[in-house]
């Protein structure tokens, strides 16, 4: 009888043994497998990041010449809250312009460093005229001037010569359809850059990624440099 008790005893165990183990592995395997889902999440994100700027270094850069479009007199606000018209912003001076915004993580961050190395770059052209940089964000519903001076703080920008605008999406797909960009969507906008010289009454409209040192010596290049 002792012995009979014993037995079941010991089964009783080694099966409790048995399910608590189980229960332990299956555990380990489902912590185990969220963070590999996620890694796997975060990679597919860097991927796709990384096609993006490969793929927008490969567009061509597309050079067009003509006379001053008329542009729509659109209302504006800078970085530091205040109301401007772009008529205001581009009066008498050299602008650089492009289309970003601060939530990117592709192809914009590649056109604000590319305006960083051009900024340097100008402190080495020698001209009394005013040459400025203006980003444009196409992005009003999270762009506010408060988190355009955040990212202004993050890109390192000097905002001493670039200043970043944002406006309502109208007017915004106004502005960039006089410029010759027809599409200003977050996801599928093409990159682009313009050369504003309302001085000589002038313009460039560059489509693709631009290399900072292309633009700088195109700028050296303008009458109002050069001549």
């Amino acid at each position: 009888m002792k012995n009979t008790i014993y037995r079941f005893g010991t089964v009783i165990c080694v099966s409790f043994a048995v399910l608590f183990l189980s229960a332990c592995f299956a555990y380990a395997e489902t912590e185990s497998a969220v963070p590999q889902d996620k890694q796997k999440a975060e990679e597919k994100g860097a991927c796709c990041d990384e096609a993006a700027k490969k793929a927008a270094l490969n567009v061509k850069v597309e050079e067009v010449q003509q006379e001053l479009p008329q542009l729509p007199n659109i209302v504006m606000l800078t970085q530091a809250g205040e109301t401007v018209r772009i008529s205001e912003v581009l009066k008498d001076k050299i602008t650089v312009i492009n289309f970003i915004y601060t939530s990117c993580t592709s192809v914009c961050q590649i056109l604000t460093a590319n305006f960083r190395q051009l900024e340097k770059a100008l402190d080495g052209i020698d001209t009394d005229r005013e040459v400025q940089l203006v980003s444009i964000s196409i992005d009003p519903d999270t762009d506010t001037p408060e988190r355009l001076r955040q990212y202004a703080v993050k890109q390192r920008i000097d905002l001493e010569r670039w200043t970043l605008l944002v406006s309502g999406i109208n007017s915004i797909e106004k502005f960039s359809r006089a410029l010759g960009f027809s599409n200003i969507d977050k996801s599928t906008h093409a990159p682009g850059v313009v050369i504003w010289d309302d001085i000589d009454k002038r313009w460039q409209r560059f489509v693709g990624i631009t290399p900072p040192h292309v633009l700088s010596k195109e700028i050296a290049k303008l009458p109002a440099i050069s001549g």
